[in-house]
């Protein structure tokens, strides 16, 4: 059974989605300002506008983490491993790894590249294999890595949820979100794929579930808008923050507290603010269609910023305009070419796959 589609949640799906471009494309210019090499020289005109486009699209990871929490922890029928595993290895394995495969080798062309032309170090060649290794063979796909940890887990906290009472349950959800907050900004992790990686957002998939539950299906559109319009105040804070920081040449890796990143406190409070808002508007128009395409365009879009858009809007417009209508004008871009380049793939995959039936059918026909 095909779960009953929630207009609110799908719209925060593609919202999601186009704040994880911003979120990249605003890094761009984020970096050229303390890096010679991207413009020629230091960029810092409209500075604070880049800090704010990254800042106010922070709530985009963890949102998509307690989107999957919401959906995946009320299904019962979740809690069986043999069940649960074998769906979503379909629906997020196989792509993820196809995705990793084609990466890796675009990454290794690139350095080859590097190497053989430009005649840099040959203990470059192995980086996209360590990269692959660590689970990241680009830079956005840690998230698949660690989602996929995530999903190792799923059973197990149903199964954790069916002994305990929602009280204890709900807890257990603040406490695991507090301590993974308190543990990400004091530990240090490597490895993409590590399950203490994935255990640090643990929180947030308990927490969209918990949210989703205590809302119950209630509707109070005025007061989602309040609650999302103060989450984004909480990350308007955190982009100030971030833009004191940029201005006195700073980046968030040179810092203990890092302002931007998924599990500091002013994101996870926007976040949690920003989903509990979109679980109580009212939305009448079904996204179901577009938002069925969020994850592939996840998958898709860093390619399509560093290798397409990039590439065009610097040779017809030049990257050094105004980045206040630069960013938000790419991420569309980004967004439209990913979404046309996710409908392509998911025809391609389902013309394959009626072959594949059609065959294994004919096979058996004959024998």
């Amino acid at each position: 059974m095909e779960r009953k589609r929630e207009e609110n949640y799908d719209l925060l799906r593609i919202v999601s989605a186009l704040a994880v471009i911003a979120i990249h494309v605003s890094s761009f210019y984020l970096k050229a300002s303390r890096d010679e090499d991207v413009f020629g020289g230091l960029y810092t005109d409209h500075l604070l506008a880049a800090c704010c486009y990254q800042a106010l699209c922070k709530f985009a990871v963890p949102c998509f983490v307690m989107l999957s929490g919401a959906f995946l922890l009320s299904d019962e029928r979740n809690a069986d491993f043999g069940y649960f595993y074998k769906k979503s290895f379909r629906r997020i394995g196989v792509p993820t790894l196809i995705f990793s495969f084609l990466y890796y080798i675009y990454a290794s062309r690139h350095i080859l590249k590097v190497v053989f032309i430009k005649g840099k170090a040959f203990k470059r060649l192995l980086g996209p294999f360590m990269d692959l290794l660590e689970g990241r063979p680009y830079y956005h796909m840690w998230y698949m890595s660690m989602l996929v940890g995530l999903y190792l887990l799923v059973p197990v906290i149903i199964r954790v949820k069916r002994d305990i009472s929602a009280r204890a349950f709900s807890r257990m959800t603040w406490i695991f979100l507090v301590a993974a907050v308190i543990s990400f900004e004091t530990g240090s992790r490597s490895l993409s794929w590590d399950i203490g990686l994935s255990f640090y957002y643990v929180g947030y998939l308990l927490a969209g579930y918990e949210i989703k539950r205590r809302i119950g299906g209630r509707k109070h559109t005025g007061g989602g808008i309040l609650l999302v319009l103060a989450g984004l105040g909480v990350e308007a804070i955190a982009a100030f923050m971030r833009y004191r920081q940029a201005i006195a040449g700073i980046s968030d890796t040179e810092l203990e507290y890092q302002y931007l990143k998924p599990l500091s406190p002013l994101i996870v409070a926007g976040s949690l603010l920003i989903f509990t808002g979109f679980s109580l508007i009212y939305v009448k128009r079904d996204f179901s269609k577009l938002a069925s395409y969020t994850f592939l365009i996840y998958l898709i879009h860093a390619f399509v910023w560093n290798n397409l858009a990039r590439k065009v809007i610097a040779r017809r417009i030049g990257l050094e305009g105004d980045s206040r209508i630069l960013i938000p004008a790419c991420v569309i871009l980004v967004f439209l070419i990913s979404l046309l380049l996710a409908v392509l793939y998911t025809k391609l995959w389902n013309f394959f796959a009626w072959r594949l039936s059609s065959a294994a059918k004919n096979r058996k026909l004959f024998h």
